[in-house]
């Protein structure tokens, strides 16, 4: 359950429900037994999602910076599980995306794959991050938030198109990888608030949503690519010899510049309408399905 049903309940309620229920599955994952790579992907997306939901009340929620801050910590507790994973997941779409140079760039994924990972490690991320979320299940029961309705999550909702299109502008502009991140951090909290009030008007959302989510998508891409060629200007050893390092950064450059006209295209239609435009759009489709009088 990721979306806010406005017309059944209270949007406090409804706030505590889809927290639990992410952390809920989150730690039913931890006991089925997955390999770890894809159990530290799924893992990462419910603290992402969570996160995007604390964004949403975040003005109406006088505990938000202690929640956002231990889900943020406890997500930081799986990086290292999932590093060498990404890194050679963005080597393979660097093979797609140049041919010519994919006999080099196969043996640098080969190398990355071959790292040795410690199981024990990984096992004992698993074990902090599971008593992190635990800790935070706990509290979940006397949260609150200071506003209900519509108003609950309509100054969350513009503080964060707000954010997007500021990071858009900061991002086309200095072109750095830093500005590109933050803008997909802002963007990713965009599309979560557009899935939670996902059901207030579906047939429009939901294919709003996509856009988001490709552009959050291209945006993950390029951050990827900043990711890979830091760390093979710090670590080389990592990636072989000086010339195949060589070639690998030329083959990153060369598809984050093409990238970014992709990114630019789409950002600036994504993020067309103006923020106050867009919050009088939702708030619309909200009280389609709640009527005026208010929440029961």
């Amino acid at each position: 359950m990721y979306s806010i049903e406005p017309a059944s309940r209270e949007v406090g309620q409804s706030f505590r429900d889809i927290a639990e229920s992410q952390i809920d599955k989150a730690l039913r994952d931890l006991e089925r037994k997955r390999d770890s790579k894809t159990l530290t992907h799924e893992l990462r997306k419910r603290c992402k999602k969570l996160r995007g939901l604390l964004k949403l009340v975040r003005p109406v929620f006088a505990d938000f910076s202690r929640e956002d801050a231990a889900v943020r910590e406890a997500a930081q507790m799986l990086s290292g599980a999932r590093d060498a994973e990404v890194l050679s997941q963005t080597v393979t779409k660097l093979i797609e995306a140049t041919p010519r140079r994919s006999q080099t760039l196969s043996r640098i994924r080969d190398k990355i794959l071959a790292e040795p990972i410690s199981e024990t490690e990984v096992r004992d991320q698993f074990a902090r991050f599971q008593a992190a979320l635990l800790e935070i299940r706990g509290r979940i029961k006397d949260w609150s938030l200071t506003k209900s309705g519509f108003s609950a999550i309509e100054a969350g909702l513009e503080r964060t198109i707000k954010s997007a299109r500021q990071r858009m502008r900061n991002a086309l502009k200095t072109r750095t990888a830093a500005d590109f991140h933050e803008w997909r951090k802002a963007n990713k909290n965009h599309g979560y608030h557009v899935a939670l009030l996902r059901n207030t008007a579906p047939a429009i959302l939901r294919p709003e949503r996509d856009g988001i989510d490709r552009l959050s998508e291209l945006l993950g891409d390029h951050h990827d690519l900043d990711v890979l060629a830091e760390t093979a200007a710090r670590t080389p050893e990592r990636f072989g010899t000086p010339k195949q390092v060589e070639s690998l950064k030329a083959a990153a450059a060369g598809s984050r510049q093409e990238l970014e006209t992709t990114i630019a295209d789409l950002g600036r239609q994504t993020l067309a309408e103006r923020p106050r435009a867009v919050l009088r759009r939702y708030e619309q489709y909200w009280s389609t399905v709640v009527p005026a009088a208010g929440e029961a």
